[in-house]
């Protein structure tokens, strides 16, 4: 398994800003040695900065995909558990996640309906 980070499309403009930052600090010459010093040194932040932006993208990237996994899984599980299982909001609406089997119970969809209504027929 590669521990490779890819890069987002997102960061092809920084990437491109450190590449012409590196060719721009190569042309300096030497009478310039304090302002090159200054450049490279902002331009080694920047690219840290852009590293450490890059990983915790990646790892959002990758704890967003588990997690829309894990509701897709629990999805599952509800529908083939032969059991209604709803979850209501504060406003009494059931949230738009339910099990299929809700559907044959109460002979339709259920996101967004007032529980009240659904169970006492009001």
């Amino acid at each position: 398994m590669s521990t490779e980070v890819k890069y987002n499309p997102v960061y092809n403009s920084e990437l491109a800003v450190i590449t012409e930052g590196h060719r721009q600090l190569n042309k300096l010459n030497q009478s310039m040695a304090e302002l090159r010093d200054e450049y490279r040194t902002l331009l080694n932040q920047y690219e840290r900065l852009f590293k450490s932006s890059r990983k915790i993208s990646a790892i959002s990237d990758v704890q967003g995909n588990m997690l829309k996994q894990r509701e897709n899984d629990i999805q599952n599980l509800l529908d083939h558990a032969n059991q209604g299982f709803l979850t209501v909001g504060p406003n009494l609406r059931v949230n738009k996640s339910y099990s299929r089997e809700c559907v044959r119970i109460f002979g339709r969809k259920i996101g967004g309906a007032d529980i009240t209504e659904l169970l006492w027929g009001g």
